[in-house]
């Protein structure tokens, strides 16, 4: 069983957001709900804002 990490990164990067998942199911359905455009998929998982992990970076 391996851990996934998934990631929403968004302009500016203190949007950008990170989940963990073992769930193969999740992930794939978050890819059919991305590309169906439909942003329900998102409600599966608990986030965590990562943007300070960019703090000092170039923003652009």
């Amino acid at each position: 069983m391996a851990l996934i990490s998934l990631g929403i990164a968004m302009a500016p990067p203190s949007r950008h957001y990170q989940t963990l998942t073992v769930s193969r199911d999740k992930i794939t359905a978050a890819a059919a709900g991305w590309l169906a455009v439909d942003e329900s998929w998102k409600l599966a998982f608990t986030w965590k804002n990562i943007g300070d992990w960019f703090e000092g970076a170039a923003e652009g």
